[in-house]
């Protein structure tokens, strides 16, 4: 990967780069995290977290135990830079 990004024009690296600063993939429009990928329009990790149930999840049910939401439905607060929270 560093070899052939290395190779591409700038244009083409900025490119492939979305909202979430990692690279998105033109096809299937999933961005790539170390772990998993996420779908950016769908607001949704592909595959789901592993449940914890903690007492914060379990007041605030809607945004904490739906196993695919991304970023707790906030981008701007919350963030997971390797894709696995």
């Amino acid at each position: 990967m560093c070899l052939r990004a290395a190779l591409l024009p700038v244009d083409d690296l900025m490119s492939a780069r979305k909202f979430t600063g990692k690279e998105c993939d033109s096809e299937s429009q999933l961005d790539h995290f170390r772990f998993r990928t996420v779908g950016s329009m769908m607001d949704r990790w592909m595959p789901p977290d592993p449940i914890n149930l903690t007492a914060k999840r379990l007041r605030n049910p809607a945004k904490t135990l739906n196993k695919y939401v991304y970023g707790g439905n906030n981008r701007v607060l919350s963030a997971s830079l390797h894709g696995f929270c």
